[in-house]
C-alpha cells in the first residue's frame, strides 16, 4: 500500500511500504493514503455525457466547415448541397444539457 510521507521541510512524497525504511527519517510523518471509492455514474450522467459527445462532434463539424459560409458571404460561391445538409443535421444535434 502507498503511504504519504511528509518531510520536515513540508515536502510530500508517496512511497510504497516496501521502500519506507529507505525514505523515512525521524522527523517525518507517515500517513495511510485514503482509499478512494469509485462511484458508478447515474443514468442521467451517462445520458448527459453522450449528449455532450454528440455536441462536441457536431460543433466541430460546424467549425470545420465554417469556411464555406465565409466563402459564400465574401465571394457568393455556393456551398455544396451535401455540406449544407450535414451542417443542418449538425445544428439539429446540438442540444443543451438540462
Amino acid at each position: 500500500m502507498t503511504k504519504m510521507v511528509t518531510k520536515a521541510d513540508g515536502t510530500v512524497k508517496y512511497v510504497e511500504d516496501a521502500f519506507l525504511d529507505s525514505v523515512v527519517e525521524e522527523t517525518d510523518t507517515v500517513q495511510d493514503m485514503p482509499v478512494l471509492q469509485r462511484r458508478e455514474p447515474t443514468a442521467e450522467e451517462i445520458a448527459n455525457n453522450l449528449v455532450a459527445g454528440d455536441n462536441i462532434r457536431a460543433r466541430k463539424y460546424l467549425a470545420d466547415t465554417d469556411w464555406y459560409v465565409t466563402r459564400k458571404a465574401e465571394t457568393g460561391k455556393d456551398i455544396p448541397d451535401d455540406i449544407l445538409t450535414k451542417r443542418q443535421e449538425a445544428r439539429e444535434k446540438v442540444k443543451a444539457i438540462d
